[in-house]
């Protein structure tokens, strides 16, 4: 599911961003690691290093090399993602309007302000009002009636005679 509104842009990173520290309390610091876009930006390949160092791979420059090279035949409005991560690129405080902001902060502002992120509204950091409750609620409820709608066609006779389950190989011996 897309989200068409700044409302669901702010419904979705909140849930991803929750779903994600979830993740890293189940899971412990060993095994999980977060990485912000403005570190990324500021230093890319000193943020590399540490991804490949904390999953056991070899830096290499080329993972650096990618700009210019993206095939943006989908999405022609997002020519930014041409260029390397570069700081005040893809701000999006910036790049939106005051009451997309607002909207934003009305649903994420206490993730925001959790996450170090400084408020337009310091009082978007108490969390979600009425309102913003209510857009999370109607979020919600859109993405779980997605994903049953999801799980339901995989189940159904047609889809299963259009994708049939592959057998697993057989190993060579």
């Amino acid at each position: 599911m897309q989200p068409r509104s700044t409302a669901d842009f702010a419904c979705q990173w909140r849930t991803e961003v929750a779903a994600a520290r979830g993740l890293a309390r189940r899971v412990g610091r060993e095994r999980y690691q977060e990485l912000r876009y403005e570190a990324l930006a500021a230093d890319p390949e000193g943020a590399l290093r540490e991804v490949c160092e904390f999953t056991g791979l070899d830096y290499e420059p080329a993972m650096l090399e990618y700009a210019g090279r993206v095939d943006l035949t989908g999405k022609p409005h997002q020519t930014s993602l041409e260029r390397p991560p570069t700081p005040g690129i893809r701000d999006w405080r910036a790049d939106m309007d005051e009451r997309d902001v607002a909207a934003f902060e009305s649903i994420a502002g206490d993730a925001l302000a959790a996450l170090g992120y400084p408020l337009a509204d310091p009082d978007q950091s108490a969390g979600p009002g009425l309102r913003g409750r209510a857009q999370l609620l109607s979020y919600r409820s859109r993405t779980a009636a997605w994903h049953a709608a999801g799980q339901a066609t995989a189940r159904s006779a047609l889809w299963r005679r259009r994708h049939p389950v592959l057998e697993p190989e057989p190993v060579p011996r």
